[in-house]
């Protein structure tokens, strides 16, 4: 059993953070070295090439859907000009950036006119910084009268 402790004993004496011995500031930063390694590490093994990736998917539901598919058209300041790819109606397409992230706009085109969009059409996308964004388009087809 612990003995009880005194209100009258004195306050415990707290050390500096520069009184601290060496091996125990040693062993902080070895610890904060190796978290920062291992972020780096996942931030590889994720995304090998450093790059940002934008990946763009259209999802089509419907009676009648529009088969020869839409086009996806991306703008940005880390674009040259704008980046338009023929889609199949359920498809995706991975777009790369090199260095230059912020916010990018994603347009869908070219839908048949028995199909609409679900959200925003055009819509904005940050890219994020050597990682991965992702939207997705979903497109409602209803069948046409003959």
């Amino acid at each position: 059993m612990l003995p009880a402790a005194r209100i009258d004993s004195p306050r415990p004496k707290t050390q500096p953070a520069a009184d601290f011995p060496a091996p125990k500031l040693a062993v902080i930063a070895i610890a904060a070295l190796c978290l920062g390694a291992y972020c780096q590490w996942q931030l590889r093994i994720n995304n090998p090439s450093g790059r940002s990736t934008l990946v763009v998917r259209t999802v089509t539901t419907g009676t009648q859907i529009d088969r020869d598919g839409h086009t996806v058209t991306v703008t940005g300041s880390g674009l040259a000009q704008p980046d338009a790819r023929r889609f199949q109606p359920n498809g995706a397409e991975t777009y790369h950036f090199n260095g230059v992230d912020g916010e990018y706009v994603v347009e869908l085109e070219d839908m048949a006119d028995n199909c609409g969009i679900s959200g925003r059409n055009p819509r904005a996308v940050d890219i994020i910084p050597g990682g991965m964004s992702e939207t997705t388009f979903e497109i409602a087809c209803l069948a046409t009268v003959p």
